[in-house]
């Protein structure tokens, strides 16, 4: 019976021994992991041979935190070089028009020689970049403004169908003066949403006046109104030189223009479709963009229907 006894304990202890052992070696595997994460190699991950239930289920959950993790550490780089195009862009928008006025003004005060024809020219472009500036650091404020009152928008009952007529009828004049005849194909019937009507006349008005602007070329913008699963969708498009592809995915972002929108006449502020996605989103909705130069650049979004 002693030894029975005996060899019960050693096959014990020789068993526990194993099991610690192994335990053990899979403890130092995925310390060694994340000791390599803590060392900025974010693409290791923990890879058990186990059949250990709750090895297994540890295993899955740090791998989880790792990629977390991962996805965090690349949208702050993201961010960060957002951040630093942001500065840049900033700098340049003030700077250009900023220049280019106390150009002008230098010779209005000191060159005896203009004729008052040139001086009318000089106090029009002063003017004009004037007006760049204000509405460039009202956009940004708007911008700030937006995203510290986020969800919290007025939603009243509008008729999308008279909204959308009544922002063509405002620029109506503009179009004429380019040679444009709108496009309009907006149903009878009433097409009702919840929102805030002041916001959806900016993003109408935004978005009307970047076809106007970008797409003049094309001497046509169309404006089109429909409805399709429970949403109000709204197209705007025009002719125009329309968008690069390589831009295209960032025409949301803030004061992006575009490599070639940059020191030409064309040259927007970059803020415009950036506060008119936040503000369809507030109201639940997306936009999204799509441009065949020359043939066809459209701007759609929707908001959900008032049910």
């Amino acid at each position: 019976m002693n030894i029975f006894l005996y060899i019960l304990l050693i096959t014990l202890i020789v068993i526990l021994s194993c099991v610690l052992y192994s335990r053990n070696k899979l403890i130092r595997k995925m310390n060694e992991v994340l000791l390599d994460i803590r060392n900025d190699q974010y693409n290791r991950h923990i890879r058990l041979n186990t059949s250990n239930r709750t090895f297994s289920v540890l295993a899955e959950n740090l791998n989880g935190l790792i990629q977390d993790f991962k996805e965090s550490m690349n949208r702050t780089q993201y961010l960060e070089q957002v951040r630093k195009q942001m500065i840049s862009n900033i700098s340049h928008d003030l700077r250009t028009p900023l220049t280019a006025m106390l150009g002008y003004i230098d010779a209005l005060q000191h060159d005896s020689s203009l004729t008052e024809e040139e001086r009318h020219v000089y106090l029009n472009i002063l003017s004009e970049k004037g007006e760049f500036l204000t509405r460039l650091i009202h956009d940004l404020f708007e911008l700030v403004k937006l995203e510290e009152t986020k969800g919290s928008l007025c939603q009243d009952q509008i008729q999308l169908n008279e909204l959308l007529k009544e922002e063509v009828l405002q620029l109506y004049h503009a179009f004429i003066e380019e040679g444009i005849q709108p496009e309009l194909t907006i149903p009878e019937e009433p097409i009702y949403v919840f929102g805030d009507a002041v916001s959806l006349r900016r993003v109408l008005s935004n978005l009307l006046t970047n076809a106007l602007h970008y797409g003049k070329d094309g001497r046509v913008i169309g404006v089109r109104l429909w409805k399709a699963d429970n949403k109000a969708w709204v197209e705007i498009w025009d002719r125009g030189r329309g968008i690069k592809p390589e831009d295209l995915p960032f025409v949301f972002e803030r004061l992006y223009t575009g490599v070639d929108s940059r020191n030409t006449s064309l040259q927007g502020n970059g803020l415009g479709l950036t506060i008119t996605k936040m503000l369809i989103e507030q109201h639940r909705g997306s936009i999204t963009v799509s441009s065949e130069p020359n043939r066809k650049t459209a701007f759609t979004f929707y908001l959900p229907l008032q049910m």
